[in-house]
């Protein structure tokens, strides 16, 4: 706290944790303070970081990108202190990434047209247009106990958006076994609803994840198709969790219940497509879809609360129907 107070910031590169296992060697596993102390190097000699920079070569001073066919090769500049072991230059062969080689590629062909337009000749013709071409791109190289690993960042430009309010919108309500989908109209009207499982009790967290992903998948692709942006509640998981916990079953549904990556997920995925996501504050939205909507448009429960939450991002007020004297209980 005191810290905090003036405004202290305390780093210990290699963990605290590692650090504090000096003073009781044994109990921790290590025989003496220099097997010790090798952990701690290598801990703290395990990784670089290269920050790339849209001015020059590739994106980056010290890690240029040669591109080949299907991947790219990494030259590495190389310490002063080394290049006598070394060279000047370390090349890393045959780079290529499963995940975001789009977007890698990209950045590189942009800065490949910066070099170009760049050069003397082509500023006599087109000015400063290079400045509008470049992308920084930063790499970090780990190693763990698998081996070395290459991280790539960059500044993924925003997609054309895709999506329009004025067709209407896609309300989520997302639940501990599935995401409740309603699509609306402009006039705020259901169109159609279904939901999408997402049940990921019991399962590993390589497996939920995958669950996850193809769930979100699905919402988006919809979305995509009805060019209609996609509309899910203010993320508030202590709230959502007193919510759905209404018997020890579900208490535990609740606490493997991926919220958070769920959110994210679509925000991520949403944003890839040019799909607009609107969050918006789901008080109420459950009783009142029960109320108001989940018998005139046969609806479940949370579909019902997807379509409150979809018309909200309109503004629509939420009045009582005519008819309220048979309202769904939910129980039958």
């Amino acid at each position: 706290m005191l810290d905090q107070q003036q405004g202290k910031v305390r780093l210990c590169f290699g963990s605290k944790s590692l650090f504090k296992k000096q003073f009781h060697l044994q109990k921790n596993g290590y025989a003496d303070f220099t097997e010790w102390k090798k952990d701690w190097q290598a801990r703290r000699a395990n990784q670089i970081y290269l920050i790339g920079s849209k001015d020059e070569t590739m994106g980056n001073q010290s890690a240029v990108a040669l591109l080949r066919a299907g991947g790219f090769d990494l030259k590495l500049r190389v310490p002063n202190c080394l290049m006598d072991e070394y060279g000047k230059f370390i090349t890393v062969e045959n780079i290529a990434f499963t995940y975001g080689s789009e977007e890698i590629n990209a950045a590189f062909q942009d800065n490949i047209k910066r070099n170009q337009l760049q050069k003397k000749a082509c500023q006599k013709i087109h000015a400063s247009l290079y400045q509008q071409h470049g992308q920084a791109i930063s790499y970090r190289v780990f190693r763990d106990d698998k081996g070395w690993r290459l991280f790539v960042t960059l500044e993924q430009k925003a997609p054309q958006k895709q999506s329009d309010h004025r067709l209407g919108a896609v309300g989520v309500d997302i639940n501990e076994n599935h995401l409740a989908m309603t699509e609306i109209n402009e006039t705020g009207n259901a169109v159609y609803s279904f939901n999408i499982p997402t049940v990921t009790y019991g399962q590993t967290k390589e497996q939920a994840k995958a669950i996850i992903g193809d769930a979100v998948k699905t919402l988006v692709q919809f979305a995509v198709i009805k060019n209609k942006p996609i509309v899910i509640e203010k993320l508030d998981f202590q709230n959502k969790k007193i919510d759905l916990c209404s018997s020890p079953k579900r208490a535990r549904q609740i606490s493997s219940f991926a919220y958070t990556q769920i959110f994210n997920a679509i925000q991520s995925r949403a944003f890839r497509h040019g799909i607009v996501v609107h969050s918006v504050n789901p008080a109420y939205s459950s009783v009142i879809g029960r109320v108001k909507f989940a018998k005139i448009y046969r609806l479940s429960t949370h579909q019902a609360a997807a379509m409150v939450i979809a018309r909200r991002s309109f503004g629509f007020s939420e009045r009582l129907p005519k008819d309220w004297r048979n309202i769904p209980d939910n129980h039958g």
